[in-house]
């Protein structure tokens, strides 16, 4: 997206007679401390596949909306020479350019790697000198986070956010896709991603990720909104509280086969347009040879699961039958998990110890492992050393008091049982209990602790029972 700096000239009656005095007194405006023109400056997309190309543009024509230059009896002078414009890249992807064209722009590729293109703008005004600024292109290969940031506004007195474009050419080209959308920020978030074909709405805890999007979907994304779910009543006021801003993350990948078509396939072609720069890499022979990649697959030796990360902790996302067959293209870094293309779309993890591997997958990448999830709640320990620790047995009154160590540190509440039967029930961290039973007995206690996953063993106690 285009990146402005502003500065607007001061206004009112104060600079109405300033600017008469200048006139009058024949004297030279100083223009010291006025810091840089606005001015526009982009590049489109800032993510590409390899061999992708990118357009570089700049516009200077509102930097001298103004014309303050000398100022003597007779008025203002005409504007001097037009601001030098320097455009470079790193590395190299284009001839380093220096121009007075107030606007242009420049086709630069192909990108076969991360590149930083530097815009320059210099004036000859001793006051504003030169001002760099840099925009990065970021090539996802394989995967690759991009920052998604919201920024904040006020619509009324509720709270907004600008949505964020994701679609071609602008945001991204033609071969890279989304695979999944993680939130970043502190606050749950509501996400709302628009497709060609239809709308997603998720709800993101913070640290959670969308699930991977189907690559025929991931390849139609056209924008993305959110907004931060409050708890409470939020006050929007543009002069003094203004919504935080919302940092996701994008997970961006390019097909390999994809990319390689464009690296093959893409002949630059001569451009029309007077303002455009076409760079052609020069080869070594005239003819074009297509190569041919063999993505690594493996087979299935037994009946397995695939799951949402390289371990046993990650949710179970499909199974595959013994002598079943996938396509690899990731790994862990050592190589004991790796990252197969799921038939209807999106990847999951297999272990090596269910797969024969075939092809060279020695070159696959490393494909970092997504969060791990929250353990899953397991049954609480069960009470250490039950016993009686008193027992009245009178013909006024017959009690038994039961007395436990509390070893569970996860539990929701105890249960007490006389002979199966359940007779009382206790909150967490309970360590005794005193029943009043009918006269006889004896009588079999028991206590177990228990949770949302259900209750520990259940050791028991014998008493002697109360006759009169």
């Amino acid at each position: 997206m285009p990146r402005r700096l502003r500065r607007y000239p001061p206004r009112g009656h104060l600079f109405v007679f300033l600017f008469i005095g200048l006139v009058l007194s024949g004297c030279s405006l100083d223009r010291s401390g006025l810091g840089p023109y606005p001015w526009d400056y982009s590049v489109e997309p800032a993510n590409v596949c390899p061999g992708d190309s990118v357009t570089v543009s700049w516009n200077t024509r509102e930097t001298r909306r103004g014309c303050l230059a000398s100022c003597g009896p007779f008025g203002c002078s005409s504007c001097p020479d037009p601001m030098q414009v320097g455009v470079s890249s790193s590395p190299a992807v284009l001839p380093s350019i220096t121009t007075f064209e107030q606007s242009g722009s420049v086709g630069a590729g192909p990108i076969s790697e991360d590149t930083t293109f530097t815009f320059t703008l210099e004036d000859n005004d001793e006051y504003l000198g030169s001002y760099d600024r840099s925009v990065p292109v970021v090539l996802p290969e394989r995967e690759t986070t991009v920052p998604l940031a919201f920024e904040g506004a006020c619509r009324g007195s509720s709270a907004a956010w600008e949505p964020v474009s994701l679609a071609v050419p602008d945001f991204r080209s033609e071969g890279v896709r989304l695979v999944r959308v993680c939130n970043t920020s502190r606050q749950t978030v509501e996400l709302t991603l628009t497709f060609e074909s239809g709308t997603s709405f998720e709800s993101l805890l913070p640290g959670r990720c969308t699930l991977d999007f189907p690559e025929e979907v991931g390849r139609k994304v056209l924008s993305a909104s959110a907004r931060i779910t409050f708890t409470g009543p939020v006050s929007c006021d543009t002069r003094s509280s203004l919504p935080p801003d919302i940092g996701l993350e994008a997970l961006l990948t390019c097909d390999l086969r994809t990319a390689m078509e464009a690296i093959v396939a893409s002949t630059p072609a001569s451009s029309p347009q007077p303002d455009i720069l076409e760079i052609i890499t020069a080869t070594a022979s005239p003819s074009l040879v297509t190569p041919t990649w063999t993505p690594p697959a493996a087979t299935f030796l037994q009946n397995g699961n695939c799951r949402r990360g390289p371990g046993t902790v990650y949710d179970v996302s499909t199974s595959y039958a013994q002598g079943q067959q996938v396509m690899l293209e990731g790994r862990n870094a050592d190589s004991s998990w790796w990252w197969l293309l799921m038939a209807e779309g999106g990847h999951c993890w297999a272990s090596g110890s269910v797969l024969e591997l075939n092809g060279p997958f020695a070159q696959l990448p490393i494909i970092p492992a997504p969060p791990t999830p929250p353990p899953a709640l397991q049954p609480p320990a069960s009470p250490g050393q039950l016993g009686i620790a008193n027992q009245v047995c009178t013909d006024q009154a017959y009690s038994v008091t039961l007395q436990w160590v509390d070893a569970a540190s996860n539990e929701t509440g105890y249960r007490i049982y006389r002979d199966g039967t359940l007779i009382a029930t206790l909150g967490p961290n309970s360590t005794g209990y005193t029943d009043e039973p009918p006269y006889g007995g004896p009588y079999a206690y028991a206590v177990e602790s228990f949770n949302g996953a259900g209750p520990s063993s259940r050791p028991t106690v014998q008493e002697s029972g109360c006759i009169y």
